[in-house]
């Protein structure tokens, strides 16, 4: 595994994986708070990985569709915090087709 993969941002299905793969051989407190952490925040709802890809047809870069597939947009606005120069980079019937993806999968 090189650099790059490890310092990468995951989504939380990827995450759920890996813990999966991850099992310790000794409990420890620590590992079990993390794994506690980490378990509460994947289980929230996320869109699924599939739609990743659909995002990044959009033009949108790789970091911002992991970060709209864990926290997905109900609203533009939502989208103006994550997606960098939104107007510039996406016409409007551009956004209304990833909120239309998103929204289902929004809390």
């Amino acid at each position: 595994m090189n650099i790059e993969e490890q310092s990468r941002l995951l989504t939380h299905e990827e995450m759920k994986g890996l813990l999966e793969k991850c099992k310790p051989i000794k409990k420890c407190t620590e590992i079990e708070t993390m794994k506690y952490t980490v378990q509460s925040i994947i289980s929230q709802p996320h869109a699924p990985l599939a739609l990743k890809e659909k995002l990044l047809g959009y033009g949108i870069t790789e970091f911002e569709a992991v970060q709209l597939i864990n926290t997905p947009a109900r609203k533009i606005l939502d989208l103006y915090v994550i997606v960098e120069e939104l107007e510039e980079r996406l016409t409007e019937e551009n956004i209304g087709e990833i909120i239309a993806l998103l929204s289902p999968y929004a809390e």
